[in-house]
């Protein structure tokens, strides 16, 4: 019946883009990966209908051609959360604190990313995204930040809420249009070592990295926390701003994807 549905899913988004019917963007969405199913948590759909946008999720696949394919009908790509991520892909030896990684779905995610890039498609990581981000473009991770952080974990990550601090002049902080907000957590994992085309915008009170973007003009920007959940009765939040601002994002790409 998933299978079914997520079929779909993805006939109905074809038909919209290819009739050019609706003037809403197409959201793809990275799934999580089971031996029987791709799925995704219904609140990253309703985040994106909520906002003006159609979700489309995007079934596991290591066949990076069919990926290139499905995003070539997307105008906005958001990579999800999820377990962690195998260290191999930043260089390092597994440590015993690190949980057992999906290779396949790591594939599957990175792909995306590279390819989403390479097609200037927007894309908005959260939490496991934001880090596959850094990854993808040759940043490092803590593999756990109880036992890695060298400053000291003032904070419990892996399931509390706490205050984020935007820097001056950057895209959350011009969302937000505050010096501080609070955000939930549900990480062991973190940016370590910054990829080479990425800074940090704003970090948590004990110096972890909470939400990064793109310093080279590529539309991508990533969070530690997950906005999809943060979603109120309060539609000036900062998680409604984030999705506004993704959307508004993925509806110009559309837009220069309609130029004749």
């Amino acid at each position: 019946m998933r299978l079914i549905n997520i079929l779909l899913c993805i006939i109905l988004a074809f038909e919209a883009y290819s009739n050019n019917q609706s003037q809403k963007p197409i959201i793809g969405i990275s799934c999580s990966n089971s031996k029987s199913t791709s799925s995704v948590s219904k609140s990253y759909c309703d985040a994106i209908t909520q906002h003006g946008g159609i979700a489309l999720m995007i079934p596991v696949s290591t066949d990076s051609l069919t990926l290139s394919e499905v995003l070539g009908c997307v105008d906005g790509l958001i990579m999800t959360g999820g377990g962690d991520i195998n260290p191999s892909y930043f260089g390092e030896e597994m440590i015993s604190e690190c949980g057992i990684p999906d290779s396949i779905r790591d594939i599957y995610d990175i792909n995306l990313i590279k390819i989403a890039a390479k097609k200037s498609i927007p894309l908005l990581g959260i939490c496991r995204g934001e880090q596959l981000i850094n990854v993808a473009f040759g940043g490092t991770l803590y593999q756990d930040l109880p036992s890695q952080y060298e400053c000291g974990c003032l904070i419990q990550h892996r399931d509390t809420i706490h205050d984020i601090y935007p820097l001056p002049d950057t895209w959350i902080a011009n969302i937000s249009g505050i010096k501080a907000f609070e955000a939930n957590t549900f990480h062991h994992q973190a940016v370590k070592d910054l990829a080479p085309e990425f800074t940090a915008t704003a970090y948590s009170s004990d110096g972890v990295v909470e939400v990064i973007e793109c310093t080279t003009g590529k539309p991508i920007w990533g969070v530690q926390f997950h906005p999809e959940r943060m979603l109120t009765n309060d539609c000036d939040s900062i998680a409604h701003r984030i999705f506004k601002f993704f959307i508004n994002k993925a509806v110009e790409f559309k837009c220069t994807k309609d130029l004749p």
